[in-house]
């Protein structure tokens, strides 16, 4: 699976947690990159813009097993990343964004792209902007079949 369809195919059948910083991505999903047909299998991915050679950025593709839930008053265990696939090399720029409706001083909601996101009900719209690939790539926005709203 080519790694635009592999991104499209696990964001559209995430679920529960969402973070993201705008230069790394992480989220729950059904069906991670690599698990073959086989029945659903929940994991946690993680997508991130990562320094490699000569200034330039690369895009990373990492899964990991579900966290194990930690006991009240104690801190659940990092994730244990495998994987580390580059998606696209030689970028000079990578971010990621959500789709939020965001509260504006009048009370009304407005939807915005926000970069910053910690928690469950993300929204179901993701952007993925890369530079440096070709001079004409657009943003790459990709919806969640979950239908999930946030508001943030």
């Amino acid at each position: 699976m080519p790694p635009n369809a592999s991104l499209r195919h696990e964001w559209a059948s995430r679920a529960g947690v969402v973070r993201s910083d705008g230069s790394f991505l992480e989220f729950d999903t059904l069906y991670p990159y690599g698990a073959g047909a086989a029945a659903p299998t929940l994991a946690r991915v993680r997508l991130a813009c990562t320094p490699a050679a000569d200034d330039q950025l690369q895009l990373l593709h990492s899964v990991s097993a579900l966290p194990e839930v930690a006991a009240p008053g104690t801190t659940a265990p990092a994730p244990q990343w495998q994987g580390g696939q580059v998606l696209a090399s030689g970028l000079r720029a990578c971010s990621f964004s959500l789709l939020a409706q965001v509260r504006q001083a009048d009370g009304r909601t407005q939807p915005r792209w926000v970069a910053q996101w910690d928690g469950p009900d993300a929204p179901p719209l993701m952007r993925l902007a890369l530079s440096g690939l070709r001079a004409d790539m657009p943003a790459q926005v990709y919806s969640a079949r979950t239908g999930a709203k946030g508001g943030r």
